[in-house]
């Protein structure tokens, strides 16, 4: 029946923690392989058009899985007489462990889903972008305006990211974007927000980095108003990991 089963194939539950554990892992793995082998990438599409269903789902499914063993065990346990202890006894045991395993998924795949985001960004550039790491956090996209070295405005994509600013042009021919220069979040970076509008639709920022600097012009001033209360913030979290209490342009007082 259905509590010996569970409480037969309890102990192997624990297993799962270790794919778990390993499962983002995989997904890099396979972005990677995707990227450097094309005979590779050619399999994985021809395989996931046979199957109607991608690698990245076939992974994901041991993880469901679980949850759902969670979800029938409440149900089962819910039904069953309180008379009967032994069963409900040992489906407890089952659902304890369920439980806790369900607590480190539940952990795991908060940062699965950051790591998904950031590869959905990956995927709109041209080229071999990379822009995964173990410590990045995706955390803000807005489309502006930048001024050229010309003086014209030019449409660009921010992408903020915990520990640097990425910014896109749309190419005409892939429909994708190019990347330009990816400006990383470090004791120089600067933003300034004294800077005189245009017009009463003009709302810009100019951002300063190691790598260069530049103008944005901003949709609204609502926008603006978000992307500078969290690039703020990024700015803050990095000066206090890298161990800066200073900066200026040219050169860092370290603590």
């Amino acid at each position: 029946d259905v509590c010996y089963t569970f409480k037969q194939m309890a102990q192997f539950f624990k297993m799962y923690k270790s794919y778990i554990q390993n499962h983002d892992s995989a997904l890099k793995a396979l972005e990677k392989l995707k990227k450097e082998k094309r005979c590779f990438r050619k399999a994985v599409k021809r395989h996931e058009s046979l199957i109607k269903n991608t690698i990245q789902s076939l992974l994901i499914l041991p993880i469901q899985r679980i949850c759902r063993y969670k979800l029938l065990l409440e149900n089962i346990i819910a039904s069953t007489p309180p008379l009967e202890f032994t069963t409900r006894e040992d489906l407890s045991v089952s659902f304890r462990l369920i439980t806790d395993i369900t607590r480190h998924i539940n952990h795991a795949m908060g940062e699965g889903d950051e790591v998904k985001k950031i590869l959905a960004i990956q995927s709109l550039f041209t080229g071999n972008v990379t822009l995964l790491a173990p410590h990045r956090r995706f955390i803000l996209q807005k489309t502006v305006k930048k001024t050229t070295s010309h003086g014209d405005l030019v449409p660009r994509e921010l992408f903020l990211f915990s520990d640097m600013l990425v910014y896109g042009a749309k190419n005409n021919f892939s429909r994708k974007l190019s990347l330009r220069h990816p400006l990383k979040i470090n004791g120089l970076f600067r933003v300034e927000d004294d800077v005189r509008p245009s017009g009463p639709d003009d709302h810009p920022l100019y951002i300063a980095s190691q790598a260069r600097n530049m103008m944005v012009h901003f949709r609204s001033k609502a926008d603006k108003d978000e992307f500078k209360i969290a690039l703020d913030e990024c700015i803050a979290n990095r000066r206090q990991k890298i161990g800066y209490n200073n900066y200026r342009r040219g050169g860092m007082v370290s603590k």
